[in-house]
């Protein structure tokens, strides 16, 4: 059966653990009815942006294994183009269940290994890395 509750908060009332619940469960159900046949990858965003020291990941949401991962603020990445093929992944760490529930964390890795698909997904190649290196560098140039 459909249904839709929505907690009302008045004052002198006693607040009952399942309307935070129901604050708390909505979103992620709506996220993942609106997302369930998504395969794993980027849902949005995780652009890629190019430095003199690196590179920085842009805000976005990946799935993986069914479980939503956002980055909310945008995360530098230092390495160097060196001509060698490298892969921009993320490596995902089991969750862990802790006091104030579960986690689901991940790190963002710069290197020469293919991903292992056990625990990580490819983001952008060295094809890429690479050009948004030489884009730097031209636009370098034009300065000079």
């Amino acid at each position: 059966m459909f249904q839709n509750i929505y907690p009302v908060f008045e004052p002198k009332r006693l607040l009952k653990k399942e309307m935070l619940e129901n604050l708390r469960d909505f979103p992620r159900s709506l996220f993942g009815f609106q997302y369930q046949n998504y395969s794993d990858g980027i849902l949005y965003g995780c652009d890629i942006t190019g430095t003199e020291t690196g590179l920085i990941l842009l805000p976005g949401i990946l799935c993986y294994k069914g479980v939503p991962y956002f980055l909310e603020r945008p995360y530098p990445v230092s390495c160097k183009a060196e001509g060698k093929v490298a892969y921009v992944k993320v490596h995902f760490w089991d969750k862990t269940i802790g006091s104030g529930g579960e986690e689901y964390l991940s790190q963002i890795i710069v290197d020469e290994q293919e991903p292992d698909a056990e625990q990580e997904l490819e983001l952008r190649t060295e094809e890429f890395m690479q050009q948004q290196f030489q884009i730097l560098i031209m636009m370098k140039r034009l300065q000079l």
